[in-house]
C-alpha cells in the first residue's frame, strides 16, 4: 500500500505540464519524498558534496505507476 500527500503541486500553463513534491509512505514503512516533472517521477536523495540534480533516484516502475494511479484517484475526488 502507498500513502500519498501532495506537499506542493503547480501545473505550467505554457507547456501544458504538473509538476510537484510529494510525500509517499510504502507498505507502513519507509518514507520517501518524490518530485514529479510531468511524466518524470524520482525519489529525493540526500547526497553529501553533490550537486541537486545529483540527487534524484529513479524509482521502480511498478512504484511509478501506482503513484500516479493514486494521483488520478485524488485528483478526481477533488474535482468532485
Amino acid at each position: 500500500m502507498i500513502i500519498l500527500n501532495t506537499i506542493y503541486e503547480f501545473s505550467n500553463k505554457d507547456s501544458k505540464t504538473t509538476n510537484g513534491l510529494y510525500h509517499v509512505q510504502i507498505d507502513g514503512g519507509n518514507k520517501y519524498y518524490f518530485l514529479r516533472n510531468n511524466n518524470s517521477v524520482g525519489a529525493i536523495q540526500h547526497l553529501f558534496n553533490r550537486p541537486a540534480s545529483e540527487c534524484i533516484g529513479l524509482i521502480r516502475d511498478d512504484v511509478k505507476q501506482k503513484f500516479f494511479e493514486l494521483l488520478n484517484v485524488k485528483e478526481s475526488h477533488e474535482t468532485r
